[in-house]
């Protein structure tokens, strides 16, 4: 008899209950390991801020640029909220995969304290930045490579 699961169950805890739900693979620290005076849904919801929403999209650009779900490395949840909680953050995926700069804007995303989370405006602006930035330097290898083909170099 597995009496683990018996022991979280009779201490009451949210895991059968609609207290924590969602995709806890992108729920910020906040969220999943919420304050224990908090009285009642109204409460946790207020949890759910722009913040936490930076943190979510961070996990969600680390989703699309690797194809992987957040923490691929964790077979159970609980295992991942465990790990939010402790600080611990998904593994950094290689360079080919992702530049070293994203990762940093990632890390910053995903920062404990809410508040030292960069704001919606500022992600989009560096990801306007780096994607112009992209578009500049192809359109530059582009040129070079008609130029080249034009001098038959």
């Amino acid at each position: 008899m597995d009496c683990g699961l018996s022991n979280i169950v009779s201490r009451g805890a949210d895991f059968t209950t609609a207290g924590i739900c969602g995709p806890c693979r992108w729920m910020s620290p906040e969220v999943l390991d919420p304050p224990d005076d908090l009285s009642d849904v109204e409460e946790y919801r207020c949890l759910f801020t722009p913040a936490s929403d930076v943190y979510s999209f961070g996990m969600t650009v680390l989703e699309v640029v690797t194809g992987a779900i957040p923490f691929v490395h964790r077979r159970y949840d609980t295992v991942v909220i465990l790990d939010v909680i402790r600080g611990v953050l998904p593994q950094r995926p290689g360079p080919e995969v992702m530049s070293e700069d994203l990762w940093k804007l990632l890390q910053n995303c995903w920062q404990r304290v809410p508040e030292r989370r960069p704001s919606a405006a500022f992600v989009e602006s560096w990801l306007n930045t780096v994607y112009c930035m992209d578009d500049v330097k192809e359109s530059s290898k582009s040129e070079s490579s008609r130029e080249e083909s034009s001098s038959g170099g």
